[in-house]
């Protein structure tokens, strides 16, 4: 995945007076709103400043505590605090999608935090905050439609030793210690160095776990700042900074699950002797049904350089950023239930490069402000769900709810289900059904902390941008302001999934293997090829369709015969053979014959059917089929009018990387002799190719992954992929 963006922004802006609120305890406010010193009286923007004494004087210790003092600002904590959100005025970035980049800008020591969770910390030794409503594009960047919000150290300064300590104690047993020294070294060079410590128990009590609680704060950081005056006209400022925390953060008030399987877990949780709170207007809304000791760990470490250069007519400032975010939840409860199913492990990691150059000076009443910007993200995720301690017995149990409905009976099972221990269980009756598989009732998932889906994404961002920002001072209280900013920015980005199955072939030490495309499936293989796509995926295609307002059913091609099969052969036509060899790939077949009569029926009573590819030899046996060859031979049968396939890639590409959108089966057979078409694509195109010439008209290879792709493909002109047509 590749997005280029261009973003060219300007304004103008004619404003009377200016907008400021600040604490009444300041006189006058100096900020830094317009990327250089001013008074906030010189600022015409609505601006909300305070000083370090002010945040201590209202209880402001981290961003979270900004909404008891300002209500246009709000600070939302997801789940995890990588999925947090800071907004104003309502406006900001909703949902926990790992890839969001926040409404309103967050720059701490004018360097940018590109997710408003990374500056979930406490506020060690800031000297000022200014927080800008309204949009800041101009000189911020993109990421401020909202606004911004901007924090700066108290800075080192060459007055003397001196420093501060802070102890806060409240309810929770909290406990704050702050301390800060200052220490001149000549008259050039002064350290300063701080840390701070925030502890308090949470709020949020599980009623499994004997009361223990979440939502608790236990965070530690410490920074180091190094002010060198270079020469009488150049600064150098350097902040080194880490922050670490143990958290169970961000649980919601109570947890409550609202799905098709509700029901069907809180009846397996109360035969587990298990409490299921589901109500949400109960007295006591600080309890939860988390299971696990979840906890979130959280690393965030980097530097901020900034170099002022003090001429005759101008100051340049040079602001360079280098920063790792690390944030990791462990042992989350992703089924929300008390029953120990399934697990959530998710480990984040942010690296972080920004560059920024800016020149400010004056002409009279003119003030101008121009800079070049630079940032490069590498961000990596991983979401992990792993099988608990109760998942395979609730697998069981779950299965034989579903034996009856599959029977057409009305019998309820769930009794049979008991927890594990008990002799008479799921156990008891599934072993009949698996044991031939070689699993155990209680193995339908890996043991032992494997994964059964994990997700991982990746993205590279790299953002390039130039602006000018001039105000003039029009006199009577007018000021005019005029701005220009070109940004150009890249992502790239990848996301891959690895299911349970896979994980499953693993453990049973049988290797993946494929040749020209197709899967080597031997006995082992094939049965759990048989439970996967016969059973649980299957399954899950008719659920969707039947969900969104079809009626499916779920068959595979050992159904009534539905697909006759017969061995497969793969012929290997290599130049160094002196003839062509026969491969033998297991239980792997292709399609003899098709029985229509079974589709008819289903289709003339509007059922949609949903077909495994597995097909049934002479003898009974059964074997794995490619997919898009049990479509192509489904639809030659049928003597349909369109094949449509659906796969995760743009179409067929030429040796050029380019989409072939449409190809006669002459051009199809003359790309497959030269190479062109090759690997996991082959069975794709065959089988297309194999329809055109049986009867169907025309064979699609679209991208599913576009929106309404189909319709895009039949009903426009450009389409969506390729289209195969007979010659």
């Amino acid at each position: 995945m590749k997005r280029l963006s261009v973003l060219l922004s300007a304004v103008l802006l004619l404003c009377f007076s200016s907008w400021l609120v600040a604490a009444p305890m300041l006189e006058e406010v100096f900020v830094t709103a317009q990327k250089r010193e001013q008074s906030a009286q010189d600022v015409p923007i609505a601006i909300t400043a305070m000083s370090a004494e002010a945040m201590r004087a209202a209880g402001v210790t981290d961003i979270a505590d900004l909404t008891d003092i300002n209500p246009s600002i709000s600070f939302d904590v997801g789940q995890s605090s990588q999925n947090s959100s800071l907004k104003i005025r309502g406006i900001g970035t909703v949902g926990n999608g790992r890839t969001f980049e926040g409404a309103v800008g967050v720059f701490i020591d004018g360097v940018y935090r590109s997710r408003s969770g990374m500056a979930l910390q406490d506020m060690n030794d800031i000297g000022s905050l200014e927080l800008l409503r309204g949009p800041q594009g101009t000189l911020f960047g993109k990421n401020t439609v909202a606004g911004a919000l901007s924090l700066n150290s108290t800075r080192p300064n060459f007055d003397g030793v001196s420093g501060n300590a802070e102890v806060l104690l409240g309810n929770y047993n909290k406990e704050l210690i702050s301390l800060a020294l200052n220490l001149p070294l000549t008259d050039r060079h002064a350290i300063r160095v701080s840390a701070i410590s925030n502890r308090q128990d949470g709020f949020l009590r599980s009623r499994q776990q004997d009361g223990r609680t979440y939502n608790q704060t236990d965070r530690l950081s410490a920074k180091v700042q190094w002010l060198f005056d270079i020469s009488d006209s150049l600064e150098s400022h350097l902040i080194l900074d880490y922050s670490t925390a143990d958290a169970g953060c961000c649980w919601g008030s109570v947890q409550v699950l609202s799905g098709p399987l509700t029901d069907d877990l809180i009846y397996y949780a109360n035969l587990r002797g298990l409490d299921f709170y589901t109500d949400r207007n109960a007295e006591d809304q600080r309890l939860t049904n988390n299971n696990s000791r979840s906890s979130e760990l959280r690393d965030d470490m980097g530097l901020s350089w900034t170099l002022n250069w003090a001429l005759e007519n101008m100051d340049i400032k040079s602001v360079t950023g280098l920063r790792r975010f690390k944030d990791e939840q462990v042992n989350g409860d992703a089924d929300f239930g008390p029953a120990h199913i399934l697990q959530l492990n998710e480990p984040t990691q942010i690296d972080f490069f920004s560059q920024e150059i800016n020149l400010s000076t004056s002409f009279g009443p003119v003030d101008l402000i121009a800079g070049l910007y630079f940032s490069k993200e590498e961000y990596s995720s991983y979401r992990n769900f792993v099988a608990d301690t109760d998942a395979n017995n609730y697998a069981s149990f779950r299965t034989t709810m579903a034996i009856p409905e599959l029977l057409g009976l009305s019998v309820d099972t769930a009794p049979l289900c008991r927890p594990p221990g008990m002799t008479l269980g799921c156990t008891t009756l599934l072993s009949g059904l698996l044991g031939p598989l070689g699993i155990g009732a209680f193995d339908l998932f890996p043991a032992g902390g494997e994964k059964i889906i994990e997700d991982n994404y990746y993205q590279d961002a790299t953002s390039a941008a130039a602006f000018v920002h001039a105000q003039a001072d029009l006199g009577a209280g007018w000021t005019a302001i005029a701005g220009l900013r070109y940004s150009r920015d890249e992502k790239e980005g990848g996301y891959d999934q690895l299911y349970w199955y896979d994980s499953l072939l693993s453990r049973l030490i049988i290797e993946s293997r494929f040749v020209n495309g197709m899967r080597v499936t031997d006995a082992q293989t094939m049965d759990v090829v048989e439970m996967v796509l016969g059973g649980q995926v299957n399954k899950e295609i008719v659920s969707l369709i039947n969900a969104h307002g079809g009626t499916a059913v779920g068959l595979t091609g050992k159904d009534a015969n539905l697909i006759r099969a017969r061995k497969l052969e793969v012929v290997n036509r290599s130049p160094e053979l002196e003839r062509p060899e026969i491969i033998d790939i297991g239980h792997v077949g292709e399609v003899a014959s098709v029985n229509v009569d079974v589709i008819d029926m289903l289709t003339r009573s509007n059922v949609i059917p949903v077909i495994a590819p597995i097909g049934v030899g002479p003898d009974g046996a059964s074997y794995n089929i490619n997919a898009d060859l049990v479509a192509g031979k489904v639809a030659e049968a049928m003597k349909a009018e369109k094949l449509i396939l659906l796969t995760n890639v743009s179409g067929l590409k030429s040796k050029e990387d380019k989409v072939l959108t449409g190809l006669t089966a002459q051009q199809v057979n003359d790309l497959i002799e030269d190479g062109t078409i090759h690997g996991g694509m082959l069975p794709k195109i065959r089988c297309a190719l194999s329809a055109v010439e049986n009867g169907v008209r025309t064979s699609h290879i679209i991208d599913g992954r576009v929106a309404h792709a189909c319709l895009l493909e039949i009903f426009t002109d450009e389409g969506v992929g390729t289209l195969i047509s007979r010659n």
